[in-house]
């Protein structure tokens, strides 16, 4: 009987645009060869048009492809309650107890290993298999690279869409200098947020702080 090996990975943790996009990849163990042949890699390493390519490969080859798309409007109702970690945690637990895999490898949110493999096994709810959480998983384990690659796919898809909503406003990430023109620009004009933006954000705050201090300066000028 075939050994199952499952791989977790996310895409869109940091970013102040956009959903947050969590994959799992679950293949048999003698298929770990033909992620390689194909090039499966971090995420991070390959560009755009190559990890489109990718992703569709490593779809006919998976056993498994689960993906779960959590949206703004989601991430801006549960972070009132709690943080990121907990969030993507619960996300990975319910992708986790869908697998039947008899290892799942993930990419860790957290440097304590023991600690995180210890929350992630604590909100399981029918899995009995192993557990390894490792920093750097998608760079070092293929099966967790072949699961960066969907999760970043099935987001640069979802920001292709909102582009055509909103005009091309940059990655989306707040190191993004066009992400932030963006925000402060619509935010100027429209004395709210668009619909794809977290606002539970601490960027958002500091450029709705900054905004409405510049309006009472310009108002301290004219009386």
């Amino acid at each position: 009987m075939a050994n199952f090996i499952g791989g977790i990975d996310e895409a869109g943790r940091g970013c102040v645009i956009g959903p947050l996009v969590v994959c799992l990849v679950s293949i048999s163990e003698e298929k770990t060869e033909q992620l390689q042949k194909i090039g499966v890699k971090d995420s991070k390493l390959l560009s755009p048009e190559m990890r489109a390519k990718l992703a569709e490969k490593i779809k006919k080859i998976a056993d498994l492809v689960k993906i779960q798309k959590i949206e703004v409007s989601k991430i801006n109702k549960l972070t009132t309650l709690n943080n990121l970690n907990q969030i993507e945690i619960h996300a990975f637990c319910e992708l986790i107890d869908q697998s039947r895999c008899d290892q799942i490898i993930i990419d860790s949110l957290e440097t304590n290993l023991k600690k995180f493999k210890e929350k992630i096994k604590n909100n399981l709810k029918n899995f009995d298999g192993e557990i390894i959480a490792r920093n750097k998983a998608d760079r070092d384990y293929i099966i967790v690279g072949a699961a960066s690659i969907i999760a970043k796919v099935e987001r640069d898809n979802k920001i292709a869409h909102l582009y055509k909503q909103f005009g091309d406003f940059g990655s989306g990430y707040p190191s993004d200098e066009k992400t932030i023109y963006f925000l402060k620009e619509y935010y100027k004009k429209n004395h709210c947020w668009p619909n794809c933006a977290r606002t539970c954000w601490d960027t958002l705050k500091q450029i709705k702080r900054k905004s409405n201090s510049n309006k009472q300066t310009t108002f301290d000028r004219l009386e």
